[in-house]
Formats: C-alpha cells, structure tokens, sequence
C-alpha cells in the first residue's frame, strides 16, 4: 500500500509541474496575444480556445496536489469551536462528499471521454481547432485521483485518535 501512496504522490506532483509549466505557456501566449493587438493590430488567431481548454485542463492537474499537501481553502471559525469529536466527524463527512462530487465527475465524463477519443472530436471553429480528448482525459484523471485522494484521507482521519485529532498536523 506504501508503494501505491508514494506512487500516487509521485503523479500527484509530476502533473502538478505540468500544470505549473502550462500555466507559464498559457501566460506567455496571452501576453504575445495582447501585445500583438495593441502594437501590431494583428492577435494571435485562437487564443481564446486555447485558453478555455487549458484553464479547465490545468485546473484539474493542480487540484489533486492541493488536496495532498492539504492546502484547499476551508473556513475554520466553525471548526475551531467544535470538539475533537465533532471536527474528526465533520472531516469524515467532508471527505465522503468529496469522494461522491469527483465520483460523479468521473462518472458524467467517462462516456464524453470515450466518444471523444472515438470519433477524435475537436472544439473551436476556423482559427484553431483544438482536440478535446486531452482536456477530457486530465477531467477524468484529477476526477479519480481525487477519489483516490479523499480515500486516503478519510481513513487517516478515521484512523486518528478523537483526543488527538485537534492537534495533528497534516503528513
């Protein structure tokens, strides 16, 4: 089982650099787009497409490393005034919610993924014509890793003892 975690861990964070490197290109053509219009009259065709694809994309890269190393946003007012009790069972539940929504994202994906992977569809008209499978297949893939994610994560809190669940750290 350590092995599977670590190499979860491991995809975990070599897609995040990806997205991270996605980001810098998508930056860069969207600064040569803007700066192509303003000074030259002349944008560079497809930007939009590009950048609606990628955004989705690279957001489902990264959201599985934010859940790893524990750094999704939360609101801990309500938390911070629960007893352990209450903050190990709200973890629970929080992570069995999550678990269900990317188990439905994977679910409402797969058949679009396959079609699009069967008939090569693509997206965009004229400029750019931009395949879907990619954006499709990194859906479905943040959408399991975060299953996989949440998993893990309920167990843990699970496993932890009530009178010692306010005072762990996150590993």
């Amino acid at each position: 089982m350590k092995n599977f975690l670590a190499g979860i861990t491991h995809l975990v964070t070599s897609l995040n650099v990806a997205a991270t490197m996605g980001i810098f290109i998508l930056t860069s053509i969207v600064v040569g787009d803007v700066l192509g219009r303003v000074f030259f009259n002349k944008p560079i065709p497809g930007v939009p497409e590009l950048a609606k694809l990628s955004i989705v994309a690279i957001t489902f890269l990264q959201i599985p490393y934010v859940m790893l190393v524990g750094r999704h946003i939360r609101c801990n007012v309500i938390l911070e005034r629960m007893s352990p009790a209450w903050q190990k069972g709200f973890e629970v539940l929080t992570y069995a919610i999550g678990m269900v929504v990317f188990a439905m994202f994977f679910y409402g994906g797969w058949d679009l993924m396959v079609t699009a992977w069967e008939i090569g569809e693509y997206e965009g008209e004229g400029a750019l014509r931009v395949p879907t499978t990619p954006n499709r297949t990194i859906i479905e893939l943040g959408s399991l890793l975060m299953i996989i994610l949440c998993c893990w994560e309920m167990v843990k809190a699970i496993k932890t003892p009530v009178r010692k669940f306010n005072q762990r750290k996150r590993d």
